[in-house]
């Protein structure tokens, strides 16, 4: 496919997970459509690097997940490009393919696709879980010297005039989130375990995270 790339962020810290990541990728997602690249991001400038990545792409959409996203169910592939075709048709400017987090708040409907909800008034609408992106729409949201944390909130704040912003009503992409605070998650350390990978001894992730994993 010509017109989406699929992106693995990663950075140098975080070298021990870029193994477990991609095997336990192509073990519940072994018929991914995607060219699949990996990022490395390691200047201290997220916002950047990311941006002069994306511009070496050609593609005008990009499917975002980040090496801490250890996918835990097998992925419906058809369903995935089911979306993709919809977020083409409508011009998308993000698709949150996970449960999304607020969900106590009572979104809309997105026109009449009955599995998706419209997020443009919600203050966390730009937000780096798992999803595909409009790359134009992406890197104009962009703003040099920013964090990942930075872009979720700031970024927000600029995207007034891209929409619409949607997200899945239930997740079609399932993932343990594996480090949070810059440790790993209990969660994560059973699922890699599970998956034959043993972080007990990692240096990086040598401590516990004291935030759960949010799928």
């Amino acid at each position: 496919m010509n017109d989406i790339v699929l992106i693995v962020t990663s950075c140098d810290k975080y070298k021990s997970l870029q193994e477990p990541f991609f095997k336990i990728f192509k073990k519940y997602w072994p018929d991914c459509p995607f060219e699949v690249r990996l990022i490395l991001l390691n200047s201290g400038n997220w916002a950047r690097e990311i941006k002069e990545a994306l511009e070496k792409i050609e593609a005008p959409y990009f499917f975002r997940m980040s090496d801490d996203s250890l996918l835990s169910e097998k992925v419906d592939t058809e369903k995935i490009l089911e979306l993709f075709e919809i977020v083409k048709k409508e011009n998308i400017c993000f698709l949150g393919l996970s449960l999304f987090p607020r969900y106590d708040i009572d979104f809309p409907q997105f026109k009449n696709y009955p599995d998706l909800i419209e997020i443009n008034n919600d203050p966390y609408r730009v937000n780096l879980r798992p999803g595909i992106w409009n790359k134009e729409v992406f890197v104009k949201i962009l703003k040099d010297g920013e964090t990942m944390w930075e872009m979720e909130i700031e970024g927000t704040k600029r995207s007034g005039e891209f929409k619409p912003f949607v997200v899945v009503k239930k997740p079609v992409l399932n993932f343990i989130e594996s480090s949070a605070d810059g440790k790993i998650t209990k969660e994560a350390v059973e699922h890699l375990k599970k998956e034959g990978f043993d972080f007990s001894s990692d240096t990086v992730f040598a401590k516990f995270s004291k935030y759960p994993h949010r799928v």
